[in-house]
């Protein structure tokens, strides 16, 4: 999970999946010199570097023509668990079109939602994940998770 993260440009995620795994000792000795600390620590520095660029990230967003800057800033955002944030720069996206990925924007868009207790408008974002898009049944999961609150 950690792997794929990274290789979407998601350090955070990346470093929290990572933290957690070592938390929870079931990635050994996070001080030990093995692949994955080293991907942790790789998380980090690149986690250090995202976080600095986000405030420019979000101007160059606004100013964007088309909606794909600021959902890859949602996604970013939520991927540091700043759901309110991740929120706004997903709506943005979304609002603003020309957005190829659709179905993830608003998967994302509902998982902020649900991190907020928003379920309501959790539900209608999972709703609005196109039918034929790979992430439905994902969606889905989430609509059964809520349901369960």
């Amino acid at each position: 999970m950690a792997e794929l993260a990274m290789a979407l440009g998601l350090p955070g995620e990346a470093e929290s999946v990572l933290q957690h795994g070592f938390d929870a000792k079931l990635l050994g000795d996070q001080n030990a010199y093995t692949p994955q600390s080293r991907m942790l620590d790789l998380a980090k520095e690149q986690s250090a570097a995202d976080r600095a660029q986000l405030a420019s990230l979000d101007k160059d967003s606004r100013k964007a023509d088309t909606g794909a800057e600021s959902i890859k800033l949602g996604e970013v955002y939520l991927s540091y668990e700043k759901y309110d944030q991740a929120i706004e720069a997903l709506k943005r996206g979304l609002n603003k079109g020309n957005v190829a990925q659709i179905g993830e924007a608003q998967l994302h868009l509902g998982i902020a939602l649900t991190h907020l207790k928003k379920a309501k408008e959790a539900r209608t974002a999972f709703n609005a994940v196109p039918k034929n898009s790979p992430l439905c049944r994902i969606a889905r999961l989430w609509l059964v998770h809520l349901n369960k609150r």
